[in-house]
């Protein structure tokens, strides 16, 4: 997949969203149509549609009809979402108080 700079920020939100929400396990575990991935994940129906098309968009997802299902990337993005993925989303989180006061988001040193 080959991006260009201004389509890293809807990708990464979406991603973030999809991961945080639970849509991206729901894609996982089984296609659905947007309603349905909404329904499942308690999500509104339009924003879970607006997501799902960013990620179709970067083509991320399957198609069978209107359901959509994780593709092959999404699928490992969620294998490895947790503890790995969570702890990795958090050190990008915290990237601007890093440029600021460049304090790491964990710090290897023990307490003694």
């Amino acid at each position: 997949m080959n991006l260009q700079l201004h389509e890293v920020a809807p990708l990464s939100a979406a991603l973030t969203a999809a991961l945080e929400t639970g849509l991206l396990k729901a894609m996982t575990a089984r296609p659905g149509s947007s309603a349905e991935l909404a329904a499942r994940c308690g999500l509104d129906e339009r924003a879970c549609g607006r997501v799902v098309e960013i990620l179709d968009a970067f083509d991320l997802t399957t198609r069978e009809g209107d359901a959509r299902g994780a593709g092959p990337e999404l699928a490992g993005m969620a294998a490895r979402a947790q503890p790995i993925g969570r702890l990795e989303l958090e050190l990008w989180r915290h990237a601007p108080a890093f440029l600021k006061s460049g304090d790491p988001l964990l710090d290897g040193r023990r307490a003694e």
